[in-house]
């Protein structure tokens, strides 16, 4: 969240007149107010909020009572600024070894450079929503078994001496989970998680079972990570209303993530691989169900049409396109026709999987692509883009697997005079500027995909990836001012994965 400085001067305007001492107002932020009360235990249960930026502050050291009087602080932030170079500080909050209390209501904690083993062994998280512990000192949590149901995010990266975490039953809601730069060995299996940063933990050998809807895990530079746990069952049909809607345009209202990356993981072997890209194809699947689910509940609980966009990205060491991608190439641009039959009432296509085999580099991987058709009243042309970032330089060929979604562009059901296309451009570039060979990919591959009726149940239907070359698509007699789309593309610096929004044309044709 984000405030005006003048509402934010206003609100502690508001908190300095309820009272003369700063230990008896509802929030404390000036770096004095805080080593005042906090060194001389001026606290009282009026303190609700504690907010010190270290790099403000001498060091302050607190003793075992420091907190023993604010039963009421809910929310309690010792923490250094993003622009500060951590390398060039010192962490300035020191604990007596026999500190013992933290208020029970506490809501948030953040404490950057945490200097203890574990939290206070009085400490019960029963409130506790959000923990943040980065560069910490700590090696557990805590000790014992605790309940914090509440807890949903936790971030632990950095504390080098980290071993453990708690049991899935003492912390059952958690939803994120940050222990890059740690010592983990093994992560236990949390149901409701859905973000998993793992990166650059040395130690970590294998993962529990990884949640049905985890949306993003990231376990990059793992050098010994050796295996992975097989993908949970999952319900793969869908309710052949879902047919009815994929003809109308729809707008966009949330997205579906999942985004596993495994780069520099060179302990899974390649039978392994083999079996996580296989399971890729199946959590492919699982997503795709789930956001097509979601926009048929959106469109039947609303007057208002929106579509669940599908984000999904794989990362892993490797050299081969899996064999279930039909067209491949060692070159881009690849190009694919889709028949008639993709567009009628019985078989509705969906999108494309996509698959490119890049060498070792600090590279970026970008890939365009152009839709055309033409049907006896118009025209329909719309084009998009997708980046990825690894977020370390690969040290070998890595295999990136992802997905465009087509439904939510309202594609007609059927008076299609010819195939419709679909070009691909794949490039490779650093920071800079694209590459040139040899830093150019090894492959690259597409597979169109598209719902059909089940054969074993009725009023229900399945996702499906194209089967041959010859039986799902063909290369001639493609659409009259098929063209290349142009090479200048923007550029993304705020993360990972730059899926773009697509621009679409429809173009009137009048008859002859």
């Amino acid at each position: 969240l984000q405030m005006h400085d003048l509402l934010q001067e206003m609100g502690q305007t508001i908190v300095r007149e309820e009272s003369e001492e700063p230990g008896e107002r509802s929030r404390l932020w000036d770096h004095e107010d805080v080593y005042d009360v906090l060194t001389k235990n001026k606290g009282t249960n009026a303190i609700e909020g504690i907010f010190l930026d270290l790099s403000k502050t001498k060091e302050i050291r607190l003793g075992f009572e420091a907190f023993e009087n604010m039963s009421n602080l809910k929310w309690l932030k010792f923490y250094i600024p993003e622009h500060c170079d951590l390398s060039t500080m010192s962490f300035t909050v020191l604990l007596d070894q026999v500190f013992k209390y933290l208020p029970a209501k506490l809501r948030y904690l953040h404490w950057h450079g945490y200097p203890l083993k574990t939290l206070p062994f009085y400490f019960e998280p029963e409130y506790l929503i959000e923990l943040n512990l980065p560069y910490s000192k700590v090696q557990q949590i805590w000790e014992g078994e605790k309940e914090a149901l509440n807890l949903k995010f936790v971030d632990l990266r950095n504390s080098q001496f980290l071993t453990r975490i708690p049991q899935p039953s003492e912390i059952p809601n958690l939803r994120k989970l940050d222990l890059r730069e740690t010592a983990i060995e093994n992560v236990p299996s949390l149901p409701e998680l859905r973000y998993l940063h793992l990166g650059n933990c040395k130690m970590l050998q294998s993962l529990s079972e990884l949640p049905l809807f985890l949306e993003m895990l990231i376990a990059s530079n793992c050098k010994r990570l050796q295996s992975l746990p097989k993908r949970p069952l999952c319900p793969q049909e869908l309710d052949t209303s879902i047919m009815e809607i994929l003809p109308v345009p729809l707008r966009q209202s949330s997205r579906v993530f999942m985004n596993f990356n495994f780069s520099n993981c060179l302990k899974l072997n390649e039978n392994r691989n083999i079996e996580i890209l296989a399971d890729s194809k199946e959590r492919m699947q699982d997503m795709i169900v789930q956001s097509l689910k979601q926009s048929q509940q959106a469109f039947r609980d609303s007057d208002e049409e929106f579509a669940h966009a599908v984000e999904f990205t794989l990362c892993l060491p490797g050299s081969e396109i899996p064999d279930w991608f039909i067209h491949r190439s060692s070159e881009s641009p690849i190009t694919v026709a889709l028949p008639r039959k993709y567009f009628n009432k019985k078989r509705k296509f969906i999108g494309f999987a996509f698959c490119v085999v890049i060498m070792k580099s600090e590279i970026e991987v970008l890939c365009r692509y152009r839709f055309n058709m033409r049907t006896r009243s118009e025209a329909i042309h719309f084009d998009g883009q997708w980046r990825f970032s690894p977020d370390v330089s690969i040290d070998s060929d890595h295999v990136i697997l992802g997905f465009f979604p087509f439904w939510n562009v309202g594609l007609p059901d059927a008076d299609i005079e010819h195939p419709a296309s679909v070009s691909f451009f794949f490039y490779i570039e650093n920071k800079k500027a694209r590459l040139p060979a040899p830093y150019r990919l090894r492959s690259c591959g597409v597979s169109p995909v598209h719902l059909s009726p089940n054969k074993t149940k009725l009023n229900t239907c399945t996702l499906e990836f194209a089967a041959s070359t010859r039986e799902e698509c063909s290369h001639d007699k493609m659409p009259a001012g098929t063209s290349k789309p142009s090479t200048c593309v923007g550029r993304s610096d705020d993360g990972e994965l730059e899926p773009s929004s697509k621009r679409i044309r429809r173009d009137q044709v009048n008859p002859d």
